[in-house]
Parts: C-alpha cells; structure tokens; sequence
C-alpha cells in the first residue's frame, strides 16, 4: 500500500475502529527496517548544503 494511502487508512482506523491513532499505529505498523542517522557525516553534508545554499542564492533561489 502506498504510504499516503497507508497513512489515510490509520487515520481513519483511529477514528473508526481503535480509540485513538496510538492504537491504530500499534495494530496496523510494522517496521521492517531502522535507519540511524550516521552522525560521522553530519559536519559534511552541513558543509555541503551550505555550499548549495549559496549557489542557490547565487541564481536568484531564496
């Protein structure tokens, strides 16, 4: 199912079928997969975003 959809079927469900969207959550999301955040690159992409953000700014992009 398409996240979006997914999404549209929990909230409904919270209002519908569970008291609350926690219990909704609980019953009908499973997590396959955790990504952690790799704090290593953290100060590299913040270079580099800066570096973006500044072309950007170059082309008229604010």
């Amino acid at each position: 199912m398409p996240e979006a959809a997914m999404g549209a079927a929990v909230i409904a469900a919270s209002r519908t079928f569970y008291e609350n969207i926690d219990q909704a959550v609980q019953s009908m999301i499973r997590h396959d997969l955790v990504v952690e955040p790799q704090v290593d690159l953290h100060e590299r992409y913040q270079k580099r975003y800066g570096e973006f953000r500044k072309i950007c700014a170059e082309r008229g992009y604010e």
